[in-house]
């Protein structure tokens, strides 16, 4: 969705530099360790996953997202 409003907004050129400073922004949070590498192993081995393995699961799909206020803060900033 980013994507598209920043298409709207900016030359072709501005576009990719945004669109880098946001791969940057969510590459740091999960390397800063936000994903769970044990539950993502244990989800690609088709075991049964406990509630706690679930909740990780989906913290570390939503941390490779980036978030609205990352994307305001890097436009405004921009």
């Amino acid at each position: 969705m980013w994507a598209r409003i920043i298409e709207r907004m900016y030359e072709h050129q501005d576009c990719l530099t945004l669109e880098e400073m946001f791969h940057d922004i969510v590459r740091e949070r999960v390397e800063a360790g936000f994903a769970d590498a044990a539950g993502q192993l244990r989800y690609e081995t088709k075991g049964k996953l406990s509630r706690e393995e679930k909740l990780s699961l989906l913290a570390s799909k939503d941390s490779k997202k980036l978030l609205w206020s990352e994307f305001v803060k890097t436009v405004l900033d921009f």
